[in-house]
């Protein structure tokens, strides 16, 4: 199978996953805690059998992780960093669905390739128009950035002109990254996609240890820095993930929407796949992106 294909079809199990996980959690009365919608999201991706049980982005557990703050109170969803315990899901956090934020990623793998199909995604059921502005203006931001990259810039390219947009909408990234050496980034690539599996990394996804293998994978990536001076390949892939914030405004959350894009022969494609999410949190005010 085409590796940045096998990277895309596993992305959407992610999204369609946590659709139907929402779909399923919003029909009931009950209270929902993260705890209870990360662990059905959980049952529901290990229904594929095409990826692995668990995610490579661990900590956290299963590398996924789910989030619920509200309008009045976003700090929860503002996490520099998922691999911290308290930034687990926890079973005393309860959805709000009136007014809540749910910040949501899983780390997926495709088992026949080794592509990885990240996906996060942030949603809103209240009505604030000033959150409702930020989180559009996020996602926004996103498709700029898509817009102006160029066949073989260097992957610091990227992160200047993710840190230029940044600043025109007024935001700032506060991503903490303890596996880039510079602490920091808006993105990384899709290990594998330019160069495919070594025979010797090809040995540890059949030797069947996660920790090994996710740690492989970890380090195979290049990460979207100021001091990445790589170029991008003809066919590869890579994601645009900054947080987006604003300075001195902590009623608005951090709004992370995890976007990727292919390269093919120097042909880019931008991908997305949020807008079924956006349909079921009634998050009509989110740009139109085709992809």
């Amino acid at each position: 199978m085409d590796l940045l294909a096998a990277c895309h079809k596993t992305r959407q199990i992610a999204a369609s996953t946590l659709e139907e996980s929402l779909r399923e959690a919003l029909a009931k009365p009950d209270p929902v805690t993260e705890v209870a919608l990360r662990d059905l999201w959980l049952a529901k991706l290990r229904g594929a059998k095409s990826i692995y049980p668990d995610g490579w982005y661990m900590p956290p557990p299963h590398g996924m992780f789910v989030q619920f703050a509200t309008d009045e109170d976003p700090s929860r969803v503002n996490q520099t960093s998922n691999r911290r315990p308290e930034a687990w899901p926890r079973n005393d956090i309860y959805l709000d669905r009136a007014n809540g934020l749910v910040s949501a990623y899983a780390s997926p793998v495709d088992r026949d390739t080794g592509m990885i199909g990240d996906f996060c995604v942030m949603l809103y059921f209240g009505k604030s128009p000033a959150i409702q502005t930020h989180l559009a203006e996020a996602l926004k931001l996103d498709a700029e950035v898509f817009e102006r990259l160029e066949p073989g810039m260097e992957y610091a390219d990227i992160a200047r002109i993710t840190y230029e947009q940044l600043e025109a909408h007024g935001f700032a990234n506060t991503v903490a990254s303890p596996t880039d050496p510079t602490g920091t980034n808006v993105g990384h690539t899709l290990p594998g996609a330019d160069t495919g599996w070594t025979a010797a990394e090809k040995a540890v996804f059949a030797a069947g240890d996660w920790e090994a293998t996710k740690n492989m994978m970890s380090h195979k990536r290049l990460f979207l820095n100021t001091s990445e001076h790589a170029k991008i390949p003809p066919t590869s892939g890579h994601t645009i993930e900054p947080r987006p914030e604003v300075p001195g405004h902590p009623e608005l959350p951090a709004a992370p929407y995890h976007t990727m894009v292919f390269w093919r022969e120097g042909t880019k494609q931008f991908i997305t796949g949020f807008s079924r999410l956006f349909e079921l949190a009634g998050m009509d005010y989110m740009p139109k992106i085709k992809n």
